[in-house]
């Protein structure tokens, strides 16, 4: 049952760990002193990408009444009173990180065997990002 929870407790991990060295709100590297997207290797994309999906993963848990206990594993602890337009921008976002993490495994499966990844690929994740952080 743990080697289940083994990837999420991880991304979340690397989420906050990333949170906390580049000390912005959210994950843009628009950021001071972080790298414009254009600048980045694919490997620092990558890293840079698989931050704001775990951000965005730990901050739609959170919103809807979950907590991460210390042993790495999340636990519903409230049903939070949501308004309409709550509810609805939290499926968007539900539905928005359901589409980006097959496709940062994809663009991650290039870079493990050595390929350049897909500016294709590339350029959805970034769209997806992009609504993400606008929402």
């Amino acid at each position: 049952m743990q080697k289940k929870h083994t990837p999420i407790i991880i991304m979340v991990l690397l989420a906050f760990l990333f949170t906390g060295l580049t000390g912005c709100q959210g994950m843009l590297p628009a950021a001071k002193g972080a790298k414009p997207i254009s600048e980045m290797t694919p490997k620092e994309k990558s890293a840079w990408m698989l931050g704001v999906y775990n951000s965005q993963y730990a901050d739609h848990r959170t919103q809807t009444g979950w907590q991460l206990d210390t042993d790495g594993h999340w636990t519903k602890v409230s049903n939070p009173k949501l308004s309409n337009d709550k509810r609805e921008i939290l499926q968007q976002k539900k539905g928005l990180l359901k589409r980006l993490y097959p496709l940062i495994k994809i663009y991650d499966g290039y870079i493990d065997k050595g390929v350049v990844p897909n500016r294709e690929t590339e350029q959805q994740i970034i769209d997806i990002i992009n609504r993400l952080e606008s929402l």
